[in-house]
């Protein structure tokens, strides 16, 4: 193994020379329970912890043994991290009966998914007293994601039940952010049939770090509108709404929105169109594409025209060239209705009305501009059937 990836102890009844920042550790003082953290044979403790507090809580890991088998006990949590970032862990710890060891394992992928970059790193603690233990850890430069798990000792038929508290995992040093983005294809503040007000619902949550979540919303206008922007920033944990997100920015009409936030601050969003009227409010969902820059669409099925319903159609651009598409309308035999172009422009939306009458037909996506199989890279096509009456809609892909 090379020797900066091992964990580099620092010091043992010490306090450490520098001074980390960012906490990055979800519950880590086990207060109240052991929320955000998982495994098995585990406990909470509420009237032993290292703060000598009997308000204060601690978390213990057993074992479960048959004959001369025992299954650990483990605590686990997964925490977001910065490829080739340096951090500093530590933790209090007490022995009930034997040791514990700390465990790291790195991901190439967020939430603790893809490959294992590294085995699991394992060190071997125990002290009958309350007492701290610290180690600096450096990632990989192609880890981002760190599982943190604190086990229980044992062998041949034998384990311990050691205590944990105040865990904490800070940041040292850290490159900047891996930036991700979504795209909510469609989106509106404008009037619609017998006097509708359409307007876009959004909900954020911010989950999955202890950090807060800093957001970008950014709108791709319609051609020949400026795109506006707004950064929010959420606290962990922490939900917002916005109930008129274009009308709040000061934009009018239809348009698509991206939202941009940092990959280790994992952020969760749903999307509506609504319309007010006096019996209700009728909406719209709308998909949160995850990966807008890899979104081809061929065919959207479903489609229908007529007295009682009408389908627009459209798409939304995060690239900066401007496409035209060539959507052809087909009745559900497969007969070709004709031909609706759209020039999407560079980061922006477009959407139409489908002049045709058809009933559980399909739209077929051709590119005047682009060779390859259904959109090119960074455009996302939609079609939305909205009932003539309610203005009741249904976003079709």
């Amino acid at each position: 193994m090379r020797p900066q990836r091992a964990l580099v102890l620092i010091a043992v009844l010490a306090t450490a020379s520098f001074a980390p920042a960012q906490e990055l550790v979800r519950n880590g003082t086990f207060d109240r329970d052991l929320s955000f953290w998982y495994g098995a044979h585990l406990g909470w403790v509420s009237a032993d912890a290292a703060q000598s507090q009997p308000a204060s809580g601690s978390a213990q890991t057993g074992c479960e043994c048959i004959k001369l088998l025992c299954d650990p006990g483990r605590l686990r949590q997964c925490v977001p991290i910065r490829p080739g970032g340096t951090y500093s862990l530590s933790l209090h710890e007490r022995d009930v009966r034997g040791g514990g060891k700390v465990g790291v394992e790195w991901y190439s992928s967020p939430g603790c998914k893809g490959a294992v970059i590294e085995p699991d790193v394992r060190t071997r603690i125990g002290h009958f007293e309350w007492t701290r233990w610290e180690s600096l850890l450096f990632a990989p430069s192609n880890a981002h994601s760190v599982m943190l798990q604190l086990s229980s000792d044992g062998d041949n038929g034998w384990c311990a039940s050691p205590l944990w508290d105040n865990v904490s995992l800070r940041v040292i040093s850290e490159p900047p952010a891996v930036m991700k983005t979504l795209l909510i294809p469609t989106a509106a503040n404008s009037q619609g049939l017998s006097g509708a007000q359409f307007k876009t619902h959004l909900t954020l949550t911010s989950f999955g770090s202890a950090r807060a979540g800093s957001v970008r919303l950014q709108v791709l206008p319609s051609a020949g509108k400026e795109g506006l922007s707004r950064s929010l920033v959420l606290p962990p944990g922490a939900t917002t709404t916005l109930d008129d997100v274009l009308g709040d920015i000061g934009y009018a009409g239809g348009a698509a929105i991206e939202l941009a936030y940092a990959e280790d601050e994992p952020l969760y969003v749903t999307a509506e169109v609504y319309a007010d009227s006096p019996t209700g409010r009728y909406t719209t969902v709308v998909p949160v594409i995850a990966e807008p820059l890899n979104d081809p669409r061929v065919v959207t099925p479903g489609i229908r025209s007529d007295s009682a319903s009408r389908t627009n159609i459209g798409c939304a651009s995060v690239v900066g060239s401007e496409y035209t598409v060539s959507a052809e309308v087909h009745s559900a035999d497969g007969s070709n209705l004709g031909t609706v172009s759209l020039a999407v422009p560079p980061r922006g939306w477009v959407q139409t009305l489908v002049p045709f009458a058809v009933s559980d037909g399909y739209v077929v996506w051709n590119w005047a501009t682009w060779s390859g199989p259904g959109a090119p890279s960074g455009i996302s096509c939609f079609a939305v059937v909205v009932d003539n009456a309610t203005n009741d809609g249904a976003l079709l892909r």
